[in-house]
């Protein structure tokens, strides 16, 4: 395995799935981390959506310096253990924030997307969130959701869902992904 690619929102849910990703960088022979930030350019203020236009470049480049040393604070205790590790943060602005995910996970060759789940509304979004969930049922490459507050434990066993509707080519993925994480299949 050599990219890992985290969607990261400043969330605390997105926070606990970049703390795994370089916590579990090591057995999973990673190489990158990649952290991507899809800003959208749309923010809602109060009821009204607001778009801006000013200063662009440098509030992407801010979001991109403040990725950066979130990522350095969680691997302080780390670095050490994973010199070579090499962290790029990536913040975007365009349309649709997980087909956007998913393209840019596609362009950086990821091995495994790994985000962070949390609640918003509805059974599906209580377990997973709304970006979450579709991003698991989009994606073409392999995707490891860190429920909140869950820290990094070797991996052991991994457990496959599907709704058996592509059924072979899920199979195909599954194989590929179990060849490069070294995990015995049964």
């Amino acid at each position: 395995m050599k990219t890992l690619f985290v969607p990261y929102d400043f969330s605390l849910p997105s926070r606990d799935a970049l703390r795994y990703a370089i916590d579990a960088s090591a057995q999973l022979n990673a190489a990158q981390i990649i952290v991507f930030h899809h800003n959208p350019q749309v923010y809602t203020n109060g009821e009204f959506p607001v778009l801006y236009l000013d200063n662009l470049d440098k509030i992407n480049s801010d979001l991109r310096k403040q990725m950066a040393q979130d990522a350095l604070e969680l691997m302080d205790k780390s670095k050490t253990m994973y010199p070579e590790l090499d962290i790029q943060a990536v913040v975007v602005t365009e349309a649709g924030t997980v087909p956007s995910i998913l393209r840019h996970a596609e362009k950086a060759d990821a091995d495994l997307i790994i985000i962070g789940s949390h609640g918003k509304s509805g059974f599906e979004k209580l377990v997973f969130g709304s970006v979450t969930a579709a991003v698991v049922e989009d994606s073409e490459i392999p995707v490891l959701a860190i429920p909140s507050g869950f820290r990094y434990e070797k991996l052991e066993k991994i457990m496959y869902a599907s709704s058996l509707n592509h059924f072979q080519s899920e199979i195909h993925r599954l194989r590929k992904f179990l060849r490069k994480v070294h995990v015995r299949v049964i």
